[in-house]
């Protein structure tokens, strides 16, 4: 939610036309309201020395307010995890990104995708310097890797939990030289010298 804080740490709210936004998130958004008039002490931005109006956002995660302890450092969160292990899925990605892209040359990006609060991989997204085609394709055969995570959990609950992963494609002179000195051409014949 945005709140403006005037310079007198008196506040209103921000009118937010995005009413699909406010829809999805109506829980949180219904509840932000009830709770912000019972904020007090609002410090105002300072520009100059002088306290000035700024808009503040303010999460509001009822998720969070409900399941934390008293004392924060009580609460435990754990990220989600591969029941295989990291390597091994870190493994597969790295043979899904070699099979696909096989030009030798330098390209970066990143793909990210949620585990639910069942385990399960979802809303996978691959983004950089894609064809639209490569990001569609890479989606998909990640989406086909085998094997069960836990969710994330906070306090033991389960919750959704997004991961991102960079992915960078180096140009390898060592591949072009081997491409050079092999004397095999591409169509699997002996070249002439």
């Amino acid at each position: 939610m945005k709140i403006l804080v005037y310079a007198d740490a008196s506040i209103s709210y921000v009118k937010d036309f995005d009413s699909l936004n406010i829809e999805k998130k109506k829980c949180a958004f219904d509840f932000g309201r009830k709770l912000i008039p019972y904020l007090k002490r609002w410090v105002p931005a300072k520009e100059d020395d002088k306290f000035v109006g700024a808009i503040a956002n303010v999460e509001i995660n009822p998720f969070l307010l409900y399941y934390s302890k008293d004392d924060p450092k009580d609460n435990i969160f754990t990220y989600p995890e591969f029941k295989k292990g990291l390597p091994a899925f870190s493994y597969e990605v790295r043979r899904i990104f070699e099979q696909k892209i096989r030009k030798n040359e330098d390209r970066y990006g990143s793909f990210s995708f949620t585990i639910n609060e069942k385990g399960i991989m979802e809303d996978i997204k691959v983004e950089g310097e894609y064809t639209d085609q490569e990001k569609k394709q890479l989606a998909s055969d990640l989406s086909k890797i085998k094997g069960e995570w836990n969710p994330a959990s906070y306090n033991g609950i389960p919750r959704k939990y997004t991961l991102r992963q960079s992915v960078t494609q180096q140009f390898d002179i060592k591949t072009e030289h081997n491409k050079l000195n092999n004397p095999l051409n591409q169509n699997g014949f002996y070249r002439s010298h």
